[in-house]
């Protein structure tokens, strides 16, 4: 194959914010000491506007007061929230009584008397405690859960969640979630704290580029593989516009949120089409590609007819060789070996693979994506969650945000 001429470098149209204000914000905002990496992601960051003729309406399009959206990846999150909250006890909503010991406080309003109770947690005596109350900060209701802790600001809205988590999600999508987010544009705050922990930063940065990246690449050129013709050839090509849409749908399959028409349904494509996006798309997935190429995987990449650099088609062999390289960049419990398992144990009710990895990453996005929605009432509190979601909606292009907040800018 001829060498692949991607972005060589992210463009800024579009970008909201750099990196050096948000990595001053959360020097500013947060405690630092047990923070391994952080990224910043959503239309805070890069624009979701899709560009509109001139004197249409663009009401459909997402406002500019958005909230930054963080992801902060911490070593020990029970040592996190317990110096987050004593420098940000109002972050915190009042949490109920069951998440206390008795006799704890009386008024658990009283600030001096929750902080008290966090620091016991640290001391040799209270092991039954911890040991008790382990995944209540940060909550796990079950299985499924992707174990993030969201705390919401006026102005940001920050994912807090143990580094273990985060690893299993972008080494096998256990949850789909945050490994879903990862594989769109994201703006990394590598610079932030970065004379700590720094073993287990790389350990993240290896994940997302040596596995997640490749398998979200992997599983998307097999999902836009069709079957070889009469003919018996195997050659299948797609646009740019049709492989990063693909991939940005990855972790919105399953999604209930899209299925109650609470989501925007143009959300991928605003992923894809807003400004400077398609170039971040291209940049984020170079080495991907390049590691495709050097395991012997045919494809090309070039422009069209016209030359239209938003249109390049990509043109790749879907013979079995090919599909077997595509399926072995994905995770492991979405691999073939894992598909050939269910289908001994299933004999004659297993789909082909593509329909049983389709099904497998829903089934994953919609158990983790309830997970944290039930979750982010206990922990945001109701009237927080609330707000939340009404800011959400209101942003534009759901069929909520229609119904609820027409006529409203």
């Amino acid at each position: 194959p001829t060498k692949v001429t991607m972005a060589t470098s992210a463009t800024d149209d579009g970008e909201l914010v750099n990196n050096k204000h948000l990595e001053n914000l959360v020097q500013e905002t947060l405690p630092l000491s047990e923070i391994v990496y952080c990224f910043a992601y959503g239309s805070g960051v890069f624009s979701q506007a899709l560009t509109v003729p001139q004197n249409s309406s663009n009401s459909e399009n997402p406002t500019n007061n958005n909230l930054i959206d963080l992801i902060v990846v911490v070593r020990d999150s029970r040592k996190f929230h317990h110096e987050n909250y004593t420098k940000n006890p109002s972050h915190y909503w009042t949490p109920p009584r069951w998440m206390f010991p008795a006799g704890t406080a009386k008024d658990y309003k009283d600030h001096d008397a929750l902080v008290s109770w966090f620091t016991s947690w640290q001391q040799p005596q209270q092991q039954q405690i911890r040991s008790t109350l382990t995944g209540l900060i940060p909550l796990k209701i079950r299985g499924g859960d992707p174990g993030v802790y969201f705390n919401v600001t006026d102005s940001i809205k920050y994912g807090v969640v143990q580094v273990e988590d985060f690893m299993q999600d972008l080494s096998d999508w256990k949850y789909m979630y945050l490994a879903g987010r990862a594989q769109k544009p994201i703006l990394p705050l590598l610079d932030l704290n970065k004379e700590r922990h720094v073993n287990q930063r790389q350990q993240i940065i290896n994940a997302q580029e040596q596995i997640n990246l490749p398998a979200a690449l992997s599983a998307a050129l097999l999902f836009l593989s069709r079957a070889p013709g009469k003919d018996g050839k195997s050659i299948q090509s797609c646009s740019d516009l049709q492989l990063f849409s693909m991939i940005a749908e990855l972790s919105y399959r399953g999604d209930y949120r899209m299925q109650m028409a609470a989501e925007d349904p143009k959300k991928v494509q605003r992923l894809v089409q807003s400004a400077g996006q398609l170039k971040r798309f291209q940049y984020l997935y170079q080495p991907a590609v390049e590691q495709l190429l050097s395991n012997g995987f045919s494809m090309d990449i070039g422009n069209n007819n016209r030359g239209d650099q938003n249109k390049r088609l990509w043109t790749w062999d879907s013979s079995l060789q090919s599909q077997s390289i595509l399926e072995s960049n994905l995770p492991p419990s979405l691999s073939k070996s894992s598909y050939n398992i269910n289908q001994s144990n299933n004999a004659g009710s297993v789909p082909p693979f593509a329909d049983w990895l389709s099904l497998q990453i829903a089934n994953r996005v919609r158990t983790s994506a309830k997970a944290q929605s039930i979750k982010g009432i206990v922990t945001a509190g109701p009237s927080t969650a609330l707000r939340y979601a009404a800011r959400k909606l209101s942003k534009g292009g759901s069929l909520w945000s229609k119904l609820l907040f027409r006529g409203h800018t």
